[in-house]
């Protein structure tokens, strides 16, 4: 709108360099404002603050710079529980990006909804994402003590089901007037929406109880490489997007399913090494 004021051609374009400007206006403000880390301020560290010296030990003082050798070699590529905790990403970030990225061309070639109505039922999964963070956090912290892997089995799980229900509507399986069968949409849109955030925070949550404090960085960027990277430009995008063309939307959404699967079982393998190490600071 602002380009079409200004009588510039193919301002759709907009769409795309405005969000970019005011990105980069954010990144060059928080470059200049926010300070490495407490130390470099002369202030004392986190830990030594709060008095919480718990976690994976470092090699070197919590607030040394340790060599990228150390930080990337010893403390991610070699860190084993940490390469699950990735995988598991990637089918987590395929789920999310997997239905949230074709629903509404999945739902008009479908012809379950039409444009608007699929518009509104994404931007509901999206609202009940925003929910359901806020409850799978909360139940991490007082249900589970702080560990993450067994609200991730949950929220995983509840994504599978959601997904097949997404699925089995889409696909016929379960035949229905169409109203009941948006609300079944409604329905499976929503139990997504509610529980896949869960997981794509506390992953990044995981990562950083698996390292040194002074690894964080590099361990949270690792994990989420993974999650861009395959999970979503990879798995959700070309693949996803590639068996919908190459086979039928039927197969895309099953294949979705499929990585949720996965991600149930990627994150059911980190319940006794998390429960080992909550006792081991404890």
């Amino acid at each position: 709108m602002l380009f079409d004021v200004f009588g510039i051609e193919q301002s759709w374009r907009g769409d795309f360099i405005f969000p970019s400007v005011i990105a980069l206006l954010i990144a060059v403000f928080c470059w200049w404002a926010i300070r490495d880390t407490p130390e470099s301020c002369g202030l004392p560290s986190v830990q030594d603050w709060r008095q919480d010296w718990s976690g994976i030990k470092s090699k070197g003082a919590a607030d040394e710079k340790l060599p990228f050798k150390t930080l990337f070699i010893d403390y991610v590529f070699k860190n084993k529980l940490l390469w699950i905790v990735a995988i598991s990403n990637v089918a987590v970030y395929m789920v999310r990006y997997g239905i949230g990225d074709w629903a509404p061309t999945y739902l008009q070639e479908k012809a379950i909804m039409t444009a608007a109505e699929s518009k509104v039922a994404f931007s509901v999964h999206n609202i009940v994402g925003a929910v359901g963070t806020l409850a799978c956090g909360w139940a991490t912290s007082r249900i589970f003590k702080g560990r993450c892997a067994p609200m991730n089995v949950i929220c995983m799980f509840f994504c599978l089901l959601g997904v097949l229900l997404y699925w089995m509507v889409g696909s016929g399986i379960i035949s229905a007037a169409p109203a009941l069968q948006k609300t079944l949409i409604y329905i499976a849109l929503c139990l997504i929406g509610f529980f896949i955030y869960g997981p794509v925070a506390l992953t990044g949550v995981q990562a950083l109880n698996l390292v040194p404090k002074n690894a964080a960085g590099t361990a949270a960027g690792f994990v989420g490489l993974f999650g861009y990277l395959l999970g979503d430009a990879v798995c959700s995008k070309i693949l996803v997007g590639g068996i919908a063309v190459g086979s039928s939307w039927d197969t895309a959404m099953l294949s979705v399913a499929v990585g949720a699967l996965i991600g149930v079982f990627l994150c059911a393998l980190l319940i006794r090494s998390e429960r080992n190490l909550a006792k081991s600071n404890a």
